[in-house]
């Protein structure tokens, strides 16, 4: 793979950073797109973000890079040392390869040293909020990012882009209430990777913040998880973030893996201390497939939330973001759901534990429930070992 040096195009109120490259002899051009309020924050001098967007492209497709432009030292040397053999024993699919640069650059390109983090309204991303709202100078949040990076489609296109203006609404919404700006950043890398992205979005939300190191000092990536869970794992990259964010930060700006010293249950528990949850909280999975916005208050993450809620005593305070009559009607089966997987996810057993430190009385049809998704998973285990040897 040969990517080429960045080029930045202003036209009316957007700026565009784009670079062509070469992938399996075929040119190609990867573009992320700004307000051009922040054009003078948004960096040409260096290939970070075109290196790191298409990195899993090329280990993917097992081909050395080749940068034609400049990269910063930290990030280079990072990259070729820890990341890319990280990433290839979480997922062997991924080659490793190595990477050449025109020049390395050590210098720090930060001129408004400022922090920042991702704004979804959902807990992860209100736990992080929170968290630093007393921060000191240039540790406090000042900007938030939102991006079309592969969570509202995983392979882009024009619904997925839709989603992202429409969820760009909620937040906005949200952020105007308390005087932030967000950074809106639209890109092509979705329908570039096409590739699933639980297993790709850290590096999809570093290369869109990686234009932007002349403003970020720090970003604050909001962790799915608390510090002991750790795991290289092929599905998931945030199993391993607190790991992959500290070998993606450069000279000029600094990762952190956010609210990782919390549980989610605690993330939880600590959001319902700020009232701006009770309005904006958004959850909601749901929206990538059916393109609504609201919570629907019954995919998995809206049950996860509110019976954790239900559990802090604090549920009533959500009445306006989600609709407790279909949480209510649900809610026995999921605590079904949340006894027969205890021991094999990890929220479930965060909030298995909470059942039991509050005294919660499992309702008898709860059990029953228990029984029949353990039938369930144990035939879909007999079924998956069946097919796997009728393959061989």
């Amino acid at each position: 793979m040969i990517i080429y040096e960045p080029q930045k195009i202003v036209k009316d109120d957007e700026v565009i950073i784009k670079a062509a490259f070469d992938s399996n002899n075929k040119r190609q051009e990867l573009w992320f797109s700004f307000n051009k309020r922040y054009e003078n924050y948004i960096i040409t001098e260096n290939a970070d973000a075109f290196l790191v967007g298409l990195l899993l492209l090329a280990m993917k497709n097992g081909e050395n890079i080749d940068v034609q432009a400049q990269v910063s030292a930290k990030l280079y040397y990072q990259l070729n040392h820890y990341l890319i053999n990280a990433l290839n024993l979480a997922n062997n699919d991924w080659k490793k390869i190595n990477i050449r640069v025109k020049s390395i650059n050590d210098k720090d390109l930060c001129i408004k040293p400022s922090a920042g983090t991702g704004i979804s309204c959902g807990v992860d991303s209100f736990a992080t909020i929170y968290d630093h709202l007393n921060e000191v100078d240039n540790f406090r949040i000042k900007y938030f990012t939102f991006f079309n990076a592969g969570s509202h489609g995983n392979f882009g296109g024009d619904k997925a882009r839709r989603v992202f203006k429409d969820r760009l609404k909620l937040v906005k919404s949200y952020a105007d209430d308390i005087n932030k700006q967000i950074i809106e950043i639209d890109t092509n890398l979705n329908e570039i990777l096409m590739m699933n992205h639980q297993q790709t979005h850290t590096i999809r939300d570093v290369a869109c913040v990686l234009n932007l190191q002349k403003l970020f000092r720090y970003y604050y990536y909001a962790s799915a998880y608390r510090f002991n869970h750790f795991k290289l794992n092929k599905k998931a990259m945030a199993d391993y973030d607190i790991l992959s964010l500290s070998l993606l930060s450069t000279e000029s700006t600094t990762f952190y893996s956010a609210v990782s010293q919390y549980t989610r249950v605690e993330r939880t528990r600590n959001i319902t201390e700020y009232p701006y949850t009770y309005k904006y909280l958004n959850v909601c999975t749901a929206a990538s497939k059916t393109g609504r916005v609201e919570n629907c208050s019954v995919c998995n993450k809206c049950l996860r939330t509110q019976i954790t809620l239900d559990l802090l005593g604090k549920l009533d305070l959500y009445q306006d973001v989600f609709d407790l009559k279909k949480y209510s009607n649900k809610k026995e089966k999921y605590v079904g759901q949340i006894l027969s997987q205890k021991n094999s996810d990890i929220f479930s057993k965060e909030i298995y534990s909470l059942i039991k430190n509050k005294n919660y009385h499992v309702p008898l049809i709860s059990y029953f429930y228990c029984v029949l998704y353990t039938i369930k998973k144990l035939l879909k285990y007999l079924f998956n070992t069946f097919k796997e040897k009728r393959s061989k």
